[in-house]
């Protein structure tokens, strides 16, 4: 990283650089010493920001990120330091915020530092797709049977066929509860919420004794679709999956751990999704709340931004098996939806791995 100081309106490129001032002198020897305390804090501010860049480089990313903090609440219009902040959010695959951080430079001087437009290159062609999805091509079908005079040429008569929409599968949502009489009335209402029903709601207490079982059946008398509650003794969380999951009558299954919730617009998008791309199972970003409910600030707790950079590295790596060995980019199991056909293919739950 290269350094940029400003006097009187003159960029010098680095403290070790020749004085403007034609002195012969080093920079930080002649103008750049004004006077003592001039000098000692203009050092401190330097330790400071080489401390930074080696926490950086040495990987040490969350602290580096302090460090840089640290830096710009002294100086606040250190674009450089704000352009290797911007760069060590990328790095710690927290993409949303890199993208928003070198958003805010681009209307100053850090636009003129060595690497900052390959630095914004890489993040663009990390976040950004290499094709267009199955969906938006459709989309852009639509138009053009709606618009064949923009295209130039006469749309395709079989590409706009009206058709009636195919009948959506179905979905169970899963849940083993255990020990979570405080947050499982939680749960099961997120399932009640959602824009798209499941079919049913399979609920197995796995010999919780703080009440859990009888909030679940409190809850589940609230619900629209078919729900079955099982209250047993304790067998194990992967016993008690398994057992959910050979009830499930859905062709697909949403899992949700009993102190989670899902968002109301869960189900519709991941069904849309795992069938637009014929995949598997898939899974999707995770936001963190307290246990009062309230929203978790990424970098005002450490494990939550740990978190986020983990499921951040599936779009830093070339597929998805690889973004699995570098972190658990699912977080939970909790996070999964799977079609019921794809058990053959890699079997029950034997134990909790995620």
């Amino acid at each position: 990283m290269s350094l940029t100081h400003h006097q009187k309106g003159i960029h010098i490129s680095s403290r070790n650089a020749l004085c403007p001032c034609t002195s012969g002198l080093r920079y930080k020897h002649c103008c750049g010493l004004l006077n003592s305390n001039a000098s000692t804090a203009a050092a401190g501010h330097e330790r400071n920001r080489q401390a930074g860049l080696a926490l950086q480089r040495g990987g040490r990313f969350f602290q580096a990120i302090e460090a840089y903090d640290a830096v710009l609440r002294e100086q606040s219009e250190d674009w450089e330091v704000a352009h290797m902040r911007a760069v060590t959010l990328y790095q710690l695959g927290l993409m949303d915020e890199s993208r928003a951080a070198f958003a805010a430079l681009l209307s100053t001087s850090a636009v003129n530092f060595p690497g900052f437009w390959s630095n914004l290159g890489l993040l663009l062609a990390s976040v950004c797709p290499d094709h267009l999805s199955s969906f938006l091509q459709n989309k852009l079908v639509e138009y053009r049977c709606m618009h064949p005079a923009l295209t130039g040429a006469k749309a395709n008569k079989d590409q706009c066929i009206q058709t009636s929409p195919p009948k959506l599968p179905t979905v169970s949502v899963v849940m083993p509860a255990y020990m979570h009489a405080r947050y499982v009335a939680e749960a099961i209402a997120s399932v009640f919420a959602q824009t798209r029903h499941p079919l049913e709601l399979i609920v197995i207490d796995d010999g919780s004794i703080d009440g859990t079982a009888e909030h679940c059946r409190a809850a589940l008398v609230a619900a629209l679709f078919p729900v079955t509650f099982i209250a047993r003794e304790n067998q194990g969380a992967a016993a008690t999956l398994n057992q959910g999951i050979a009830l499930a009558k859905g062709d697909f299954i949403q899992l949700l751990n009993s102190d989670d919730r899902l968002p109301a617009e869960r189900i519709a998008t991941m069904l849309s999704s795992l069938l637009e791309s014929n995949a598997d199972w898939g899974y999707a970003r995770v936001s963190y709340i307290d246990t009062h409910g309230q929203p978790l600030g990424h970098l005002a707790d450490a494990r939550v931004a740990a978190l986020m950079a983990a499921q951040n590295a599936t779009v830093m790596s070339c597929t998805l098996g690889l973004a699995m060995l570098r972190a658990n980019s699912a977080i939970s199991s909790g996070n999964l939806m799977f079609p019921q056909a794809s058990l053959g293919n890699f079997g029950w739950v034997s134990r909790l791995s995620l």
